[in-house]
């Protein structure tokens, strides 16, 4: 497994579970994993947290990105989508919340 790139479909095999189990470990991982970090460097922004954990997953395809945000939890994700539209007007207005 490790290095190589594998869907869930081959891990799940591999592991003798199901690919819904691969699924559901994977985003309760990331769930933890941003939360520690968030934790551990409490200056960064939601959306620097995301980006940190992208290097370290060394995740830089732009399908994989948009894999990678997807295994966020929902709340997560909104989170992230805040501050990026903060970060670039400033606040955040009542319709670009309301999208999200």
């Amino acid at each position: 497994m490790r290095g190589k790139k594998e869907s869930n479909s081959d891990v799940a095999r591999e592991l003798g579970i199901s690919r819904q189990a691969v699924s559901h470990l994977l985003r309760r991982a990331m769930k933890k994993v941003y939360k520690k970090t968030k934790r551990l460097y409490p200056e960064y922004s939601p959306f620097e947290v995301a980006l940190f954990l992208m290097k370290i997953f060394d995740i830089t395809d732009t399908d994989d990105v948009v894999k990678y945000f997807k295994l966020f939890d929902p709340e997560i994700r909104r989170e992230i989508k805040i501050d990026v539209i903060m970060s670039r007007r400033g606040i955040i207005d009542e319709a670009a919340f309301d999208a999200l």
